[in-house]
């Protein structure tokens, strides 16, 4: 009959096609926004609120780490592409932020505005075309 009270966010993980589910062990329940590579592999989530980290992982979801943080708050949308290797994040007060080296160090976007920013999305070149 509606959510209401105290709600439980979990993330969790399948590794074999959806039978079987795990919980992932994740920073906090707030996560703002995540994009996973095509073949699980890598995951990458922003939380919300005004904090600068960006969480990743390389092992399928067993384990997180802080991603090179790009110096900007309050994230609002992230993107990965199809093999992890591009990861591209949004803030709501800051550039448009890249990484193209899994999320290892991320470079300003300034050509763009400073500002307003939330959703991205990523899409193969070939998908384009």
């Amino acid at each position: 009959s509606g959510d209401f009270g105290n709600i439980d966010i979990v993330m969790k993980r399948s590794l074999d096609g959806g039978n079987n589910w795990s919980s992932i062990a994740t920073a906090a329940s707030l996560i703002n926004d995540i994009a996973i590579s095509d073949d699980g592999k890598y995951i990458v989530y922003v939380l919300q609120g005004s904090t600068q980290t960006v969480y990743i992982s390389s092992n399928y979801g067993a384990s997180f780490s802080t991603s090179g943080s790009p110096g900007a708050s309050s994230w609002r949308g992230v993107a990965m592409s199809s093999t992890g290797q591009y990861i591209t994040l949004t803030s709501f007060n800051s550039y448009i932020w890249v990484s193209s080296n899994y999320g290892v160090s991320y470079t300003a976007k300034t050509a763009y505005p400073s500002s307003g920013w939330i959703p991205v999305a990523m899409q193969k070149m070939e998908d384009i075309n």
